[in-house]
């Protein structure tokens, strides 16, 4: 592995060859960590919250009409009898 420092990238070929190195070692860092429980956890729970908040507006909304529809129906059989 080649060290870089200035005196070394003085030349425009190991500035490049430094640069590979140094990008090489953040892409092993970020790919070692291997704990992403945490962030899975958080995005299900975003997830649950999203759906039952459109549960509950549907619901609701449903529940309106549906209600309305069997006031009616209700009514209806009411002035038969």
């Amino acid at each position: 592995m080649q060290d870089c420092t200035q005196e070394s990238a003085l030349n425009r070929r190991d500035t490049t060859d430094c640069t590979a190195v140094e990008i090489s070692r953040i892409r092993s860092r970020v790919c070692s960590r291997g704990d992403d429980r945490g962030a899975s956890a958080v995005e299900y729970a975003l997830l649950i919250a999203g759906i039952a908040a459109v549960i509950i507006v549907a619901v609701t909304f449903v529940g309106k009409t549906v209600s309305g529809q069997f006031s009616k129906v209700g009514s209806s059989i009411a002035s038969t009898n």
